[in-house]
């Protein structure tokens, strides 16, 4: 007889004490799953803006691509415990076999941070639920997961490798970033990043002038979170810019189906809850640049932003990040501002920020002997591969 395939969606197993795992489509999440859900991310250890309902799950519900998006829930009687979202995702650098991933097509598009939730009252337990509740799923979830854009030196992280040690789950590291951020209460800054060079800080200072002549008056940000159709504004700014043209690979929101909407829905629900905000520079009738930040348990995370291509000679988009930056460091509670952005792609953008914020990227194996001992050998080879490249490099030097 030909074997029954995993099951994945609606199956319910019990992982410890009163502990039960299930995986579902964030899609159909919908009354007390919603609540329960904003209740962890609530009180999540580490705040991620990325995976609440307000985003994620209202990202799966009105934009293409979201019905694939799935994830683990872990609870016990008291509420969630753990929430994990994944993807399937085909054989890759990273493992040979179909496999769950949090980088694939659909969350790479917004997520800039992909640490799961673990329940902040109860870690320890939440993150040792979690592991086993993919250990029991490694089946379904095709014997490896993919972690990436982790805070390297977060709580989640170190109690996440520390528990995959445990289990005897080999990771892989295969990425390690640093991008840029502001971290309050370290002192007198100067004005602008350390590491940007002289003439950059000169004609950054220069095009400062140019824009406070031009504007009339000293260049200052604003929130103007509370102006009847800002929102509007900045998709609307948004469009006017590259970013409207796809055929230079433009993704503003007014050109991808369903985006407008589900952006303008995030705002709206964060705004009610005190923790938006739609900072501007320039006149309320014709912004020079308009961002959207959200705060969340003391972290700023900097979820977009858009200047008028009218203004694009005098950098508009760097002084209105950095404006933004030390305005909203300076609010109470405030422990950080996260660029959000991949260094790789935005290195100007990185520079203009004083601090950095380290994220790593891991593949976990989560299966039986076999996949533990298949991704030991990839990270042996890996290891291999760099020390010839590192001999051969020596060898050059000397000969």
């Amino acid at each position: 007889m030909r074997a029954r395939p995993a099951t994945l969606v609606g199956a319910v197993e019990t992982t410890g004490t009163g502990v039960t795992s299930r995986v579902v489509r964030v899609a159909d999440l919908a009354g007390e799953d919603l609540a329960a859900w904003q209740r962890l991310a609530d009180s999540s250890l580490e705040p991620n803006l990325y995976f609440e309902p307000a985003v994620l799950g209202a990202a799966t519900r009105g934009m293409g691509g979201g019905r694939a998006v799935m994830a683990l829930v872990v609870a016990d009687g008291s509420g969630w415990l753990a929430f994990l979202p994944f993807e399937s995702v085909g054989r890759n650098r990273l493992w040979p076999a179909r496999h769950a991933s949090l980088d694939g097509p659909f969350v790479e598009r917004f997520a800039a941070l992909r640490a799961p939730l673990l329940d902040a009252a109860r870690p320890r337990l939440a993150v040792e639920s979690l592991v086993a509740a993919l250990r029991a799923r490694r089946r379904a979830l095709g014997q490896a997961v993919d972690l990436p854009l982790l805070r390297a030196s977060g709580d989640t992280t170190t109690l996440l490798l520390e528990a995959f040690a445990r289990a005897g789950m080999p990771v892989r590291e295969w990425d390690r970033i640093s991008r840029g951020a502001f971290v309050p209460g370290r002192g007198v800054r100067a004005e602008l990043g350390p590491e940007m060079s002289a003439s950059r800080r000169k004609n950054l200072r220069r095009r400062r002038r140019h824009l406070a002549e031009a504007l009339g008056e000293e260049l200052r940000i604003v929130d103007a979170t509370s102006e009847p159709g800002v929102v509007e504004q900045f998709l609307d700014l948004e469009a006017a810019g590259w970013k409207g043209d796809r055929d230079r690979g433009g993704q503003a929101r007014r050109v991808v189906p369903g985006a407008a909407t589900w952006f303008a829905g995030l705002v709206e629900a964060y705004r009610e809850r005190g923790e938006a905000h739609v900072l501007r520079v320039g006149p309320a009738a014709e912004p020079v640049y308009l961002a959207v930040r959200v705060r969340r348990d003391g972290v700023v995370f900097s979820i977009s932003d858009a200047y008028a291509p009218a203004w694009s000679a005098h950098s508009p988009g760097a002084w209105g990040r950095l404006l933004g930056m030390r305005l909203l460091a300076e609010a109470p509670g405030t422990v950080l501002v996260d660029s959000c952005v991949d260094p790789r792609r935005y290195p100007d953008e990185t520079l203009l920020y004083p601090d950095r914020v380290d994220l790593v990227s891991v593949t976990c194996a989560v299966g039986s002997w076999p996949s533990r001992v298949l991704l030991s050998a990839i990270v042996a080879a890996g290891r291999g591969r760099r020390s010839l490249r590192a001999g051969r490099i020596l060898r050059a030097r000397r000969g």
